[in-house]
């Protein structure tokens, strides 16, 4: 392939590149943590078209990731997330060390590309699916590396989602282990983060129109075959009944049980982790935009049941 053959020589790669990514339709996994990006990102790949040989969706956090790039193995879910595949270190070692005295810039755009067409090398998916929630806000970005790129912008009813990390975080107390800073938000400065996330799904859907697709937790919970079926006909592709019995559907996953619940148990209320006034507050924050994204996916053919308020 003239990507591979571009290794040696960076102008050569980088123009290989971009005419490699322009005919590329990756879908990225974007939106509020704790409203299904895992498990979704697990019943997509699933399917032949995305179908790639590796285990539990792991969050490459590349955008951040990239100051860094010259040490790309050292953030681990990179190379996780390919599975460990042979093959992958020689394609990326080499792109790396081609682009090393190129502009930052394009060091950037062409890294990710790289990334991805490392990925497509090794795992042989037909489409790129990738998942890390908060590249929601490098979507412009992504964008830009990638044209024809889609974003499935999760969301939830946003008391469920700080109810779910009330949960994760005892959990995580539970086990003896320090939770993470994120688990710790106090509601004001959690319903911000929220409503940063949800307005810029609006953004993109104004500036994107199409590539942009809402999915909400709740719409999912109530209406699997429908949310999914919606979902893959707005991907251009076909649903496949069978993700819908696979393991990672419906059965437990002992590492997180959080993550991995039977979807029957989604539709817990939050009542017991969030107190009303908490729950006030929140909604007095955030709960604006709920109307919009609830409108916007019913408009593509998508149940979504009221948000709890």
């Amino acid at each position: 392939m003239e990507v591979i053959q571009s290794l040696s020589y960076p102008r050569d790669l980088m123009c290989a590149l971009e005419a490699w990514a322009l005919e590329q339709r990756p879908v990225f996994i974007v939106g509020v943590p704790r409203s299904g990006t895992t498990r979704l990102s697990n019943i997509v790949s699933s399917s032949p078209e995305f179908y790639r040989e590796r285990g539990d969706a792991v969050e490459t956090h590349l955008v951040s990731s990239l100051p860094n790039l010259y040490k790309w193995k050292d953030p681990g879910p990179l190379l996780r997330y390919l599975g460990g595949k042979s093959g992958v270190d020689s394609i990326i070692d080499r792109g790396i060390k081609t682009l090393r005295d190129s502009s930052p810039d394009r060091k950037r755009k062409a890294f990710v590309q790289l990334y991805f067409f490392a990925m497509m090398q090794v795992c042989q998916p037909k489409r790129i699916v990738e998942k890390t929630p908060l590249h929601i806000f490098s979507a412009d970005f992504l964008w830009c590396c990638f044209p024809k790129a889609q974003f499935v912008c999760c969301y939830r009813d946003p008391c469920a989602v700080y109810g779910s990390m009330r949960r994760r975080r005892q959990v995580e107390l539970d086990r003896g282990k320090k939770p993470d800073d994120w688990l710790n938000q106090p509601p004001s400065d959690f319903a911000k983060f929220y409503r940063d996330i949800t307005r810029q799904f609006l953004f993109l859907k104004a500036k994107l129109g199409g590539q942009i697709i809402p999915f909400s937790y709740e719409g999912f919970v109530a209406a699997p075959d429908q949310s999914l079926r919606v979902l893959f006909n707005q991907l251009d592709s076909d649903f496949e009944p069978e993700a819908m019995t696979a393991d990672h559907f419906e059965q437990g996953n002992t590492s997180d049980p959080l993550l991995y619940q039977p979807v029957a148990d989604y539709g817990q209320y939050w009542d017991e982790f969030v107190r009303p006034e908490e729950a006030e507050k929140i909604y007095a924050i955030c709960g604006g935009d709920l109307e919009s994204l609830a409108r916007w996916s019913e408009g593509l053919g998508f149940s979504v049941p009221e948000a709890k308020s």
